[in-house]
């Protein structure tokens, strides 16, 4: 939150959901949608999964596909 203020990305946040997920924050109390570390909390307990523990986000930025690599390969 280095540029944005944290009303700012609490506003902003719903509008980032796919509308799938708009049931998720809807149930959650109004303290949470209202405190940036409590949403963020409640986001990751619900959505992450043991497969995103294994495979994060610097693990995905460092992926290259090789010159020969078929994309199955690569994938």
């Amino acid at each position: 939150m280095n540029w944005y203020n944290e009303e700012d990305v609490l506003r902003a946040f719903p509008q980032t959901l796919h509308k799938d997920y708009w049931r998720w924050y809807d149930g959650l109390d109004e303290e949470v949608q209202k405190n940036w570390i409590k949403l963020q909390t409640a986001f990751l307990r619900h959505f992450k999964t043991d497969e995103s523990d294994e495979f994060g986000l610097r693990d995905l930025e460092s992926l290259r596909q090789g010159k020969d690599e078929s994309f199955s390969d690569y994938y």
